[in-house]
């Protein structure tokens, strides 16, 4: 095989394997999820405040609800659990503030929303310890969708829409994988000659 047939072969895999990245998110925004199983999550930051919610995941969703819980006093001397990087938590204060995102995407969140809520009636994200149901992530999905395709800007759905490029571009890498190696098997197999 050629450089430039293997070339080919390459931007080919890598672009089949960003449409299934596409598709991925698109069924998961078209067609939201009630996660069910959820898991504690405990954040301190040394210094500064501690937050306490819950998390919801599936291979492909991600959804994490925070609320402050106050100033860290001492030193922590237990490890906290590690927030991902597209959960951005504000500067520490002594307002009661909640925080929540999703992430979609596989395996690396692509896509997703922000949410910051610093006054109590703000209806979404609800309070972490009413988030029982499994429905708001559901919700969270409803709106990313509706802020993606143009159906409400962000101040409507009340969050911010972020997008990260390099998880976008691994996933499209990684899914790109199975579709190169089912050409390479098909081009290995034109190329023998049957017996007979």
């Amino acid at each position: 095989m050629s450089a430039r047939a293997t070339l080919g072969l390459v931007a080919t895999a890598l672009a089949l394997g960003a449409a299934t990245e596409v598709a991925l998110v698109g069924w998961a925004l078209l067609d939201p999820v009630r996660i069910e199983a959820w898991g504690e999550v405990l954040v301190l930051r040394p210094g500064g405040d501690a937050w306490l919610g819950c998390r919801r995941a599936t291979g492909l969703v991600e959804w994490i609800n925070l609320e402050s819980v106050g100033p860290v006093v001492s030193e922590p001397e237990a490890a906290a659990d590690a927030v991902p990087p597209w959960l951005s938590l504000p500067a520490a204060g002594p307002r009661h503030v909640r925080v929540a995102a999703v992430g979609v995407g596989w395996p690396m969140r692509a896509v997703g929303m922000h949410w910051n809520a610093d006054r109590s009636d703000l209806g979404f994200p609800p309070p972490a310890e009413k988030d029982t149901s499994g429905d708001a992530p559901k919700e969270a999905l409803r709106r990313l969708r509706d802020a993606v395709t143009g159906a409400s800007d962000n101040a409507a759905v009340g969050g911010r829409a972020w997008l990260n490029w390099a998880g976008a571009s691994m996933n499209a890498a990684v899914l790109a994988v199975p579709w190169l190696a089912v050409a390479v098997v098909r081009r290995t197999r034109r190329g023998v000659t049957p017996p007979g």
